[in-house]
């Protein structure tokens, strides 16, 4: 196949809006990071997934968010007049404003909502440098 007939194939349009439908699935997360004394909590929303299909890695100074469900296959065959419903993916990282202990993380997952707790370092903390 030529590029003239790539660009203007009958099945290129559908191959395309597959490719950009499943780019636009990757969504941000709102989150929440709140210091509460020794500890940082971080809040994520996270709709729609399972516990199963949450990661998270806990760094000193970051947190780092993926999820992804796939659409579910119970519904293959047939002929679909709107197909809307795709993969859906979360990718989020999330800097801290102080250093955290990561093997003191601690989460949980419920009705939608990713709750990450985790012990800050004593004593190391992060500067801000002054632009001369």
């Amino acid at each position: 196949m030529d590029l003239f007939d790539f660009w203007f194939d009958d099945t290129f349009p559908e191959r395309a809006f597959k490719r950009l439908n499943k780019l636009l699935s990757i969504r941000v997360p709102a989150v929440d990071v709140k210091d509460e004394g020794d500890k940082i909590k971080v809040i994520v929303d996270l709709p729609g997934m399972k516990k199963e299909d949450i990661h998270v890695r806990a760094d000193e100074d970051k947190i780092v968010i993926k999820a992804e469900k796939e659409k579910s296959k119970e519904n293959e065959g047939g002929d679909y007049l709107i197909q809307e419903r795709s993969n859906v993916s979360y990718y989020r990282v999330i800097p801290l404003p102080e250093y955290v202990d990561p093997d003191s993380a601690k989460a949980k997952y419920k009705d939608g909502e990713l709750e990450i707790e985790l012990n800050k370092i004593k004593g190391k903390k992060k500067k801000e440098v002054n632009i001369e």
